[in-house]
């Protein structure tokens, strides 16, 4: 997944549907486009949700030579509070929590608003949906990204669920220039299978994909192997990757 979410924002960052139009009309020559490009040194991705997905997400960008800002549901103030405890491949993410820059903690509006006015050049969104992230961003979050991204906005990446997002206002913004978002990659959407006249389809700047960011060969390999795992842990210990279900996730 987090192979998907840079896939789709460097193509963004990269003007790749310009030059794979030029391909397809073989077209060579410089053009202007290339020196509107802009690399990933120094820019500011924010994260809503900082669970195993969100941590190798920071990982590369970090990589990259990214900054990294971490929204997380309860506040993470000490190393105990910023490791992680789910599974992960050897070599991968972030276990001790070191890569964030700065976190941020809370799901309401004003905590939410803090977080979004940090200066994010992306807002990579991989969260639960609960009755507390449910429609959290909208129209009012797109006017504080307006006012304090750089460039006037940020690119709005979706590996959660569409329910996050209020959709039909995504679809305004994405029509509207100096809206708060610059471009989306949405890898879910309301409804899913996303039907064939949602005007969704027609947003300018934005990628579409069925729901399989997390798609590859070793899917389900990997899956089992958190059941192995789980099997080997005596009876009385705690399960990793465990749905709280009162939490909801």
């Amino acid at each position: 997944m987090a192979e998907w979410v840079f896939m789709t924002y460097m193509a963004f960052q990269k003007e790749w549907d310009f030059y794979r139009e030029a391909q397809r009309n073989r077209e060579w020559g410089f053009h202007f486009k290339a020196m509107r490009t802009r690399d990933l040194v120094g820019r500011r991705m924010g994260i809503m949700g900082y669970g195993s997905i969100g941590r190798q997400i920071g990982r590369v960008a970090q990589a990259m030579g990214m900054e990294i800002l971490a929204l997380t549901a309860t506040e993470k103030r000490t190393k105990e509070d910023r490791r992680e405890a789910g599974y992960r491949l050897p070599g991968m993410g972030d276990p001790e929590g070191e890569v964030p820059v700065e976190w941020f903690s809370g799901l309401g509006k004003e905590a939410l608003h803090v977080f979004l006015a940090a200066r994010i050049d992306i807002l990579v969104i991989s969260l639960p949906l609960t009755e507390q992230t449910r429609g959290m961003l909208g129209k009012e979050e797109f006017d504080v990204l307006a006012k304090h991204s750089p460039y006037g906005g940020a690119f709005i990446s979706n590996i959660a669920r569409g329910e996050v997002i209020n959709q039909d206002e995504l679809i305004a913004a994405l029509k509207t220039e100096g809206s708060g978002v610059r471009g989306a990659a949405l890898d879910v959407s309301i409804p899913e299978p996303l039907p064939p006249d949602s005007p969704l389809w027609e947003a300018p700047n934005c990628f579409i994909t069925p729901h399989n960011s997390s798609q590859n060969i070793k899917y389900m390999s990997r899956g089992l192997q958190i059941m192995v795992e789980n099997l080997r842990k005596p009876l009385d210990s705690e399960f990793i990757n465990e749905v709280n279900t009162a939490r909801g996730y």
